[in-house]
């Protein structure tokens, strides 16, 4: 069975993660199963389900950095 952006929210919210929580993101969501029409749109969709879990006081996190990175601190 092919996952739902309702059903997302319902695994996610039976992990405990409910309204008002803070989640941190580190995984790459275009390979946990769910895509929709296109990469952006899929992508979209996943904040709008996290941020549905969380709720308006809730907060999302993400890693913002790259490879190069590291390079700033040799």
């Amino acid at each position: 069975m092919r996952p739902t952006k309702q059903s997302i929210i319902k695994d996610i919210q039976a992990l405990g993660i409910d309204h008002g929580d803070t989640v941190h993101v580190l995984a790459d969501l275009l390979k946990v199963g769910y895509f929709e029409k296109s990469r952006e749109y899929t992508l979209r969709t996943w904040v709008d389900i996290l941020m549905e879990a969380v709720g308006e006081k809730g907060t999302i996190t993400v890693a913002a950095y790259n490879y190069g990175f590291h390079r700033i601190f040799k």
